[in-house]
């Protein structure tokens, strides 16, 4: 009883999750479709945006065992918007989860070149196909995928994360290889050149 009670409550919250990260995706992707997204580029640390953002999106790792590890640059000052970056990392953290099996790891890395910085988001999960690589970037592709655990997706997190990072004069790429993983990295400019 307890295991089928269990089973109920996580497919519950996976439901809640699913749902609400449409929401806020289709939210966001309205007000920068419609130009009511206003883009305030800053200074920010990405080494202390990245420890505001793992709390949030801990609990689905933990939940399926998976280990984060955080690996960044000490040259961690960037010119963006803090909550588009936001955005960003909570999509692609959340996907690496989704498509990450039980016990698997995520890495999370950073390195300077030239006047940016590289972001990396690098999971041990299912990879994607190599025709699918230039799906998953497009609106009018339509690609979708089931995770490990049966998690829907939306379609959209990925979009809004191109669109995002490059509203921040930044670019957004995948390598992945089929059962080995997938590696999002994605480019935002350095507030200071490297010393």
């Amino acid at each position: 009883e307890d295991e089928v009670f269990f089973k109920y409550i996580q497919l519950i919250i996976n439901s809640s999750n699913s749902a609400l990260s449409l929401i806020n995706n289709l939210t966001q992707w309205a007000k920068s479709q419609t130009r009511e997204l206003i883009v305030n580029l800053e200074i920010i640390s990405l080494n202390s945006l990245i420890t505001k953002t793992i709390p949030i999106i801990n609990p689905n790792a933990i939940n399926k065992d998976i280990n984060i590890e955080v690996n960044l640059s000490k040259h961690d000052l960037i010119k963006a918007d803090e909550s588009l970056l936001g955005t960003i990392l909570r999509n692609l953290l959340t996907n690496a989860i989704k498509f990450t099996h039980s016990n698997g790891k995520i890495i999370v890395s950073s390195n300077p070149n030239g006047g940016f910085l590289e972001i990396s988001i690098t999971d041990t999960g299912i990879g994607i196909e190599p025709q699918n690589l230039k799906k998953v970037f497009k609106i009018d592709s339509k690609f979708t995928k089931l995770g490990t655990n049966d998690e829907k997706g939306t379609g959209l997190g990925l979009i809004l994360c191109k669109e995002f990072v490059e509203m921040q004069g930044g670019k957004i790429w995948v390598t992945s290889e089929v059962g080995v993983g997938s590696t999002f990295t994605f480019t935002l400019p350095l507030a200071v050149s490297n010393p």
